[in-house]
């Protein structure tokens, strides 16, 4: 994929990363152009998940282009898609390279934490 602009992008994500996504999304989003919505599912940490328990969970809004998942989320995606009205792409594993997924030019910090 090329541009998310214009897209609408549907991002899924652990209650521990919820408020650095919103802080990331907030501002990649005027940058990209693209809108978003966010579902925090019951589990902690992002990494634990996997494709069928978010399929399992998911609530992809009407007009969505993209569901976004963690990287961490491994396996296959096709249940996901089985289940959501649109394509679904794995994003960075950290989500501190998000500017990377975006194609821009990332503030990403290699030794944080």
């Amino acid at each position: 994929m090329d541009s998310f602009n214009d897209k609408r992008l549907h991002f899924v994500t652990g209650r521990l990363a919820e408020h650095a996504l919103r802080e990331a999304l907030e501002r990649l989003s005027s940058v990209v152009g693209f809108t978003y919505s966010l579902d925090v599912l019951k589990i902690t940490v992002a990494a634990l998940m996997t494709p069928k328990w978010v399929a399992d969970r998911i609530n992809v809004p009407n007009g969505t282009d993209y569901v976004v998942l963690p990287g961490y989320c491994e396996g296959s995606l096709d249940v996901i898609e089985e289940k959501s009205p649109c394509q679904v792409l794995r994003g960075p594993r950290d989500l501190r390279r998000l500017d990377i997924f975006f194609n821009q030019a990332g503030d990403t910090v290699d030794d944080y934490g």
